[in-house]
C-alpha cells in the first residue's frame, strides 16, 4: 500500500511489524475476502486490476479495524484513539478543520468533557498533547498542499490556520527541517525522478 496524504502515511508507521488475525466469531468476512481474490486473479478480465485493488483495500480495512479493536486504552496513537467516545470525535474534528485556533476548553465543550479532563484523556489515548497533536497535523496538512498545488506559501499557511507567512514557514522549519520552499521544490524532484511517495506494507500469508 501507498498513502499520498503524509497524515495517513502514519497509519502504517503506527502497525507493528506483523499482524496476527486470531479466528473470531464474525471471521468469516477474511476467507470470503480471501476467496473472492484468489478467483479474481484466476482469470484475467476486464476490471481485474481495479477489484483487486478494491478488495486489497477493503482487506486492509477489516486487518485495521481487527488490530484496533485489539488495542488497550492508550496503545496505537491516535488509530488506537479513534474509537474512544470522546476522543474519537475530537480527533475527527481536528482533521476535518485543522485552521481552526483550537483549544482544550472548545474541543473538551465539543465532546462533552472538561478541559482538565479532556487534555488528560486525549495524552493518555493519544500519546501526545492535544496542542502538538494539532500542529503535526497542522504541518503535515501543509507538506501535502506544497506537494499537490500551485498555492502561494501565504495561503497555504492561512488554510492550516497562521496569520503569516513568516510564522508558518518558521514551525515548518522546526518540523520538516527545511523551508516550505524548499520543501515543495525537494519533493517535485522526487516525484519527476520516479521516485514513490508514502510507504509500503506487505500483505502475505
Amino acid at each position: 500500500f501507498t498513502v499520498s496524504r503524509p497524515m495517513f502515511g502514519s497509519v502504517l508507521e503506527l502497525l507493528p511489524p506483523v499482524l496476527l488475525l486470531k479466528p473470531t466469531a464474525d471471521g468469516g468476512w477474511l476467507e470470503a475476502i480471501l476467496r473472492r481474490m484468489v478467483s479474481e486473479s484466476a482469470l484475467e478480465r476486464p476490471g481485474q486490476r481495479v477489484a483487486l485493488s478494491r478488495l486489497t483495500e477493503v482487506l486492509f480495512v477489516e486487518v485495521l479495524r481487527s488490530w484496533i479493536a485489539s488495542l488497550s486504552p492508550g496503545q496505537g496513537g491516535w488509530l488506537g484513539a479513534i474509537s474512544d467516545p470522546h476522543i474519537g470525535p475530537a480527533l475527527k474534528l481536528i482533521h476535518e478543520n485543522p485552521e481552526r485556533p483550537w483549544t482544550l476548553s472548545d474541543l473538551g465543550h465539543r465532546v462533552g468533557l472538561g478541559r482538565s479532563v479532556f487534555s488528560a484523556r486525549f495524552t493518555k489515548l493519544v500519546g501526545q498533547s492535544m496542542h502538538r497533536y494539532v500542529i503535526e497535523r497542522r504541518m503535515a496538512e501543509a507538506a501535502f498542499l506544497l506537494e499537490t498545488s500551485d498555492e502561494p506559501i501565504a495561503r497555504i499557511a492561512s488554510q492550516v490556520g497562521y496569520e503569516t507567512a513568516a510564522a508558518f514557514s518558521k514551525l515548518f522549519h522546526r518540523h520538516h527541517g527545511m523551508s516550505p520552499g524548499r520543501y515543495r521544490t525537494a519533493q517535485r524532484l522526487d516525484g519527476h525522478q520516479g521516485q514513490p511517495h508514502g510507504s509500503e506494507v506487505n500483505v502475505s500469508d
